[in-house]
């Protein structure tokens, strides 16, 4: 529980900072054109934010699971391939319905 724990509030910092860089890149160099953020309404925020708590809580589980902080130094390299092996696919998939309903709300919101 603890690793889920960290897992997810490192996810939320680092996601959220990273949509912060990127929405203020957009708004730097579309002045001249209206261009939307890519996550700009209450309801992306919602649904990015519950993405990134699944997410990060996915990668916590694994590595307690796992038990990576157990290993002995010769053997933390192997270890921590072994936790890639589980947290890629999991992170692909995650991130990838995030990106696709992230985009539907975002059509949705400029319907309106």
């Amino acid at each position: 529980p603890l690793y889920t724990l960290l897992g997810t509030s490192v996810a939320f910092a680092v996601t959220f900072s990273i949509v912060d860089v990127i929405n203020y890149v957009i708004g730097l160099f579309s002045v001249a054109i209206h261009t939307k953020n890519v996550v700009e309404s209450k309801n992306q925020v919602n649904f990015i934010l519950v993405c990134t708590l699944l997410m990060g809580g996915i990668f916590g589980f694994i590595f307690g699971v796992l038990d990576v902080e157990d290993a002995a130094l010769y053997e933390l390299r192997v270890t921590l391939m072994r936790e890639e092996r589980f947290c890629w696919p999991a992170g692909f998939i995650i991130g990838a319905i995030a990106g696709a309903g992230n985009e539907v709300l975002r059509q949705a919101e400029e319907g309106y």
